[in-house]
């Protein structure tokens, strides 16, 4: 049975929706919303019309690549209950690319206005973000130097925050770019956006949301680089870290506390509760495991208890 076709636009839009309104507040309603795009894709589209839209993007079919990974590895590995869960997490890698071929139901203009919704809801996001910053000002900076972040959305998850802004900010970046708006008003208002992200983004300092921002912009900029405004994007952001450094503290204590995290480190120290050398002991652990295990792995049913006799071998003192 399938959705009448005059419907099906209206109601994949709804499920994106549900997605918008679950994604900085609500994990529950964000699931809620992608099963409901999956069921609501598999009652719209035929299963040979997915897989004819997979085959010509090439990001959506490397993407369900991935999901490989996880798959194959239970051929090796000894827990499989353990497997299992981590398969059934990946699953969306697979799920998602394939789906998206439904979205060719949707027409144009309401795609666009889905992605205007998507980029409010952001911005009012960091809006708050930047209110709760400015009430405790003195403070959150100065927490800054001891690894800490200003409390954000997304359960205070500062790591797929400053993902899922970057990933906004790729998108009006490629907009500009490209020539993709010629409505002179909204490329007017993208500018405005785009440049408040980028502002937001040094200001958080979350490492992962940076690396995002200026890889997308390299990538953007490598494009698009005859154009002039490609050129002029490039340049700004030569000169962000520079500014970010005299304008913003946050930016600047983080830089700071970084710096001294390694040298302590490499001097021999170690302080329990901050982030930075656990993660590159985590590392250490990772290249340790992948030197004994060269060729297929521990496995993704193995990689939680092989990890945990890693650091009871080499960094026991880790809590």
């Amino acid at each position: 049975m399938r959705v009448n076709p005059a419907y099906q636009g209206r109601l994949l839009s709804a499920t994106i929706l549900l997605m918008w309104a679950g994604l900085f507040h609500s994990r529950a309603l964000l699931s809620i919303g992608l099963v409901a795009f999956i069921a609501a894709s598999l009652f719209c589209v035929p299963f040979r019309e997915m897989t004819d839209g997979l085959k010509r993007h090439v990001y959506l079919w490397t993407m369900s690549l991935l999901f490989l990974i996880p798959l194959l590895t239970g051929l090796w590995s000894q827990d499989l209950k353990e497997w299992a869960t981590r398969l059934f997490d990946k699953s969306p890698l697979l799920l998602v690319p394939l789906c998206s071929a439904s979205l060719d139901r949707i027409s144009e203009r309401e795609l666009r206005r889905l992605l205007w919704i998507c980029l409010a809801v952001a911005m009012a996001s960091v809006l708050g973000t930047t209110l709760r910053y400015l009430t405790d000002r003195p403070g959150i900076d100065e927490s800054y130097l001891r690894a800490k972040v200003m409390r954000v959305d997304m359960g205070n998850d500062h790591v797929r925050y400053g993902w899922v802004l970057a990933g906004v900010f790729a998108w009006l970046l490629q907009l500009l770019a490209s020539d993709g708006l010629p409505d002179r008003r909204q490329r007017n208002a993208a500018a405005v956006c785009t440049a408040l992200l980028a502002a937001f983004l040094h200001l958080l300092s979350s490492r992962t949301g940076l690396l995002g921002m200026y890889l997308s912009t390299f990538i953007v900029a490598a494009v698009h680089w005859r154009k002039p405004l490609a050129k002029a994007i490039a340049l700004g952001f030569l000169a962000a870290p520079a500014l970010a450094w005299q304008l913003l503290p946050t930016f600047r204590n983080r830089v700071r506390f970084g710096m001294w995290d390694f040298q302590n480190f490499s001097r021999g120290g170690y302080v329990e509760g901050l982030s930075d050398t656990p993660r590159y002991l985590s590392f250490q652990v990772g290249a340790d495991l992948a030197r004994s295990h060269p060729w297929l792995g521990t496995g993704f049913g193995d990689i939680k208890q092989a990890m945990w006799e890693g650091y009871a071998m080499n960094h026991a003192y880790l809590k």
